[in-house]
This record gives C-alpha cells, structure tokens and sequence, in this order.
C-alpha cells in the first residue's frame, strides 16, 4: 500500500532559525525546495525559534522549538501559530482578558503589580512557571508530532551550546528526538556542524539525540571528529552543507571596468557583548579597528566597497562605519554603499553585485562561494576554516583571534590577483558536492515513503 493523495507525506523541519540569520534562511529555503521538487504534495512543517516569522518567510505552517525561556537562547513567549488555522500564545485566552480589567482598577491592579514583581524575583516560583509552560509545550508538540512522519534536523551547527547552554538547543534536540520516538515519528539529522560542546549535560542530550535518530550525517570531518569523542561516528556519512543544494545557477565572475572592482565586506559581531553570547570586548574592537583601516586600504586603491549582513550584526556594521568615519573623515563613506537586506534573495541578489566578498560569518562565505565569488573569510571559529579547506581555498582564510590589516590586505590582493583560478576551482569543487547532496535527499525520502506505509498498513 502507497500513499495516496489523501494521505501526503508530512514532514517537519527542525532549527533554531529566528529569521535574523539568513545563513540559516538558505539552508531552509534550500530543503524546502528540494523536497518539495522530489515529493509531489508533500506537507512540510518547521519547528524554530520564531515560527510566526518562519511561516511568513517561507510559507510552510510552523511550530515553537520550545517551552523554555532560555537566556541567548529563547527569549520570547511561546506562540503556537499556523498549526490549527491560528495563533495563540501559552498564556489562555480568558487569562489576558482578566489582566485587562484588573489594569483598569487603579488601586488592585497596583497592588497585584508589586506582588507580581516579587514573585517574578523568586528564582523557585521562576522555575516553576517554567516548568508548567514547558510541560504544557511537551503536552502540544506530542500531539503535533503524532500527524507528522518525519522530523528532520536540517542541517546547521545545530550540536552546539553555545548559545543558551544544555539547556538550549541540546535540550531542545533531545526532548524532540523522545517526542519522535514516543510518536513513532522517523527522525534523522542532515549535514549538522558541531559548535561548542563543552558540558557533560549537553554532551549527554547531543548523544542521546544521535542514538535516537535513524540517519545522521555531519557537514564536515571536524563536526564528526569531535562527536567521535563521546558517540560512535564511523558509519555516519559527511555531506556538504544544505545551501550548497539551493536550486539556482551559479553567476559567472563578470568583473566590472569600472576601477578596480566592487568588494563585499560583511562585518560580524563576535565577542561583542551587546549581541554575541561569549563575549570578547577586546577581540571585537581591534577586529573593527583592523577592519575599517583595511577596507580603508581597498578604496585608496579604487575599490568601491558593498556593505552587507547576512546576520543579526548590526551594531557590528554601525561600529564599522563609525570607525571609518572617526579615522578617515565623512568622505570616505562616498564610496560604500549599503543596500537594504531583508531576505535570502536579497542577500544573494547583492552577493552577486560583488566582484570579492570579505567575511567572517560561515554561510556569508558558503553563499558567495556558491556565486562563485572569490572570498577572503576572517575566521572566527574552526566551522570557517573547514569551509575554506574543503572548497580549496585556505590559502584565503584569516584569522580574527589575530587581527593585522596589512596581512588581510596583501591575501586580498592575491585572491584579486588569481580571481580566474579560482572561480574554475570553486566551481569544480561545488559541482562535486550535488551528486552527494542529491543522494542524502532521495535516501531521506525512501525512509519517509517506507515510514509512511508501515503506518498505513499497521492501521
């Protein structure tokens, strides 16, 4: 028995996306398009940090990723839209409503205000909201899972802690892998990166996910390598990561005779403590400092410079321009131009402007890369590196740790020198990661399919 048209394969689509990280916003846009290319009325569902942004984004129905209220992690309350035709927030209905009039009394409403301040700075009675709101998400995300027949984690350095501790993603993970198996929903994880991992208790839900799922595959060998420490990695597969399948051709160079070209710089906030979650004030200021003598540098030389972001560092590119404007005068931001970004189309639309990419963030690197863009990436993290030494181009990776303008500077001249080169080489390269990346999405679809009759004829 097959399924029919009455009985559509579902689908969801797990990852900490808010929309602020539009490396994140490819990955999806990309399994997105490529599954719904291979499965003809196929239902796909996303599980993020956002899901209202998420299903406006992308247009799929979206669930919350969790209960909890985790510090640079989660921070907004749980809504739950989409899922049954509408939004509704943890918090009932008829409970909001009595706030209202208990708002509209002066004296009470003042009264249970101060009551409320003191309960909300009791740690105990905190952790107990806490737990009622998760427990009601478990409750929700049970009965979600029950209609869907396969979760995928897609893709992302989603075995990370970095961000929230055990308690954000990993627990998150973990609890979404126990869910699938109480459901008896299939779950796999698709060209996952590992970030930092560095507690016992995130190890342990990062273990207990990986145990629980029935197919994984890392994006790089160091991903894998540092999971083999603590869980048996040796059949799982490595596949490149899930933007390199985004369903659109690859721009030739066509560089511009008009001086030396157009660079696209896209600063990062890392170490910032206004923005990043390990903080690193002084890493951050001689990073921008560096930055704004070497983008300096290129326009002396008759670049014009394509400010971009292709995640939440504003401030990182308000500092940038600040810097350049206290050193080298007002004038100087003449030649910079900063183009509005809202999308995944409208990051790669102004990618493909460029003539070079300078970087930092990973899929700020991978997308250009993918236009077939000669990059210079200031790495922050091993994720960075790695990219570069799979497409071949380490050679073009700086470090952030050690900032030195004139060392970026004379890379940048010899990756505008071998611009030739290397789009042949990029271009060779990621040609050979499809075949790879078409293989991993026909198997998960075998398994959906396979999944899905076992349902039906257990029915």
């Amino acid at each position: 028995m097959t399924p029919t048209k009455r009985e559509p394969l579902r689908i969801a689509l797990l990852t900490p996306y808010t929309g602020l990280n539009l490396g994140d916003g490819a990955i999806q846009n990309a399994i997105i398009q490529n599954l719904q290319k291979r499965a003809e009325g196929i239902e796909l569902y996303g599980i993020t940090l956002a899901p209202t942004d998420t299903q406006k984004r992308h247009g799929i129905p979206c669930f919350p990723i969790s209960g909890l209220l985790v510090r640079s992690y989660s921070s907004q309350k749980t809504k739950f839209p989409g899922v049954r035709g509408r939004e509704s927030a943890v918090t009932p209905k008829w409970w909001a409503k009595l706030k209202d009039k208990v708002k509209a009394a002066p004296l009470l409403g003042n009264s249970l205000r101060h009551l409320l301040q003191r309960i909300r700075e009791s740690k105990l009675i905190r952790g107990c909201i806490q737990l009622a709101r998760e427990a009601h998400h478990l409750v929700r995300s049970y009965h979600f899972l029950r209609k869907v027949d396969f979760l995928i984690v897609s893709g992302g350095g989603q075995l990370d802690e970095e961000w929230g501790g055990p308690w954000g993603h990993p627990y998150a993970l973990c609890r979404w892998a126990f869910l699938a198996k109480l459901t008896r929903t299939g779950f796999a994880l698709t060209s996952v990166g590992t970030g930092v991992l560095k507690s016992s208790l995130a190890r342990w839900f990062v273990k207990m996910t990986l145990t629980l799922a029935c197919f994984r595959s890392y994006r790089d060998q160091g991903s894998k390598a540092q999971i083999s420490c603590f869980f048996p990695t040796s059949k799982d597969p490595c596949v490149p990561d899930l933007a390199f399948s985004l369903p659109f051709p690859a721009c030739s160079p066509g560089w511009r005779n008009r001086g030396f070209g157009v660079v696209g710089i896209s600063p990062i906030g890392y170490g910032d403590p206004r923005e990043w979650a390990t903080h690193d004030q002084a890493v951050y200021h001689t990073y921008i400092i560096n930055l704004a003598d070497f983008t300096h540098a290129l326009i002396r030389q008759g670049y014009h410079i394509l400010l971009f972001l292709s995640g939440a560092d504003d401030r990182a590119l308000i500092d940038l321009k600040g810097s350049l404007k206290e050193r080298y005068g007002s004038n100087i931001l003449h030649h910079v131009s900063e183009p509005p970004i809202g999308n995944v189309e409208d990051l790669l639309k102004h990618i493909s402007r460029a003539d070079y990419v300078v970087a930092s963030r990973l899929h700020g690197v991978i997308l250009s890369h993918v236009l077939r863009k000669p990059a210079l990436a200031i790495s922050f993290d091993r994720k960075v590196n790695a990219h570069m030494e799979h497409v071949g181009q380490i050679a073009y990776c700086v470090e952030i740790h050690r900032p030195d303008w004139r060392h970026w500077t004379e890379r940048f001249y010899s990756l505008a020198k071998n611009r030739e080169t290397i789009s042949v080489s990029l271009d060779s390269r990621i040609n050979g990661f499809q075949p790879l990346l078409d293989q991993q999405y026909e198997y998960l679809l075998k398994r959906v399919k396979r999944k899905k009759q076992t349902i039906l004829l257990s029915c």
